[in-house]
C-alpha cells in the first residue's frame, strides 16, 4: 500500500520496517526452542491526519501537514503512507549464540 487514498483515518496499519530487540525467557524457549535471541517486529500504528509536519521513521521523507500517515499509539513514531501496510508483516526471530 503506497497511496494515501488507501489509508482510512483511525484504521490499524503496520510499519514495513521491523524493530529489533533482544528477547529471552520461557515463552521464547517454548515458541522458538532456544532461550534467547533477537526478535524483529513491526510497529502497530493508527492512521491519523498530520496536525503538523513530521519525518518518516523509515524513509526519512517529510510527512506534510494534513497528510494521512501511520503513528504509534504513544504518538512518538511516524511513518509516511509508503512505509506502512495493511497486512501485518511476519516477525523474524534470530537465535542467540550459545554461551
Amino acid at each position: 500500500m503506497t497511496a494515501t487514498s488507501h489509508l482510512v483515518r483511525g484504521a490499524t496499519v503496520w510499519s514495513r520496517k521491523l524493530h529489533w530487540g533482544i528477547v529471552s525467557g520461557d515463552m521464547i524457549r517454548q515458541r522458538y526452542g532456544t532461550g534467547g535471541g533477537e526478535l524483529g517486529q513491526p510497529d502497530m500504528l493508527t492512521v491519523a491526519r498530520a496536525a503538523k509536519a513530521h519525518m518518516c521513521q523509515d524513509c526519512l521523507c517529510t510527512i506534510p501537514k494534513g497528510a494521512l500517515y501511520g503513528v504509534t499509539l504513544a504518538g512518538g513514531t511516524h511513518y509516511c503512507s509508503a512505509c506502512v501496510t495493511t497486512d501485518e508483516p511476519e516477525s523474524i526471530f534470530k537465535p542467540g549464540k550459545a554461551a
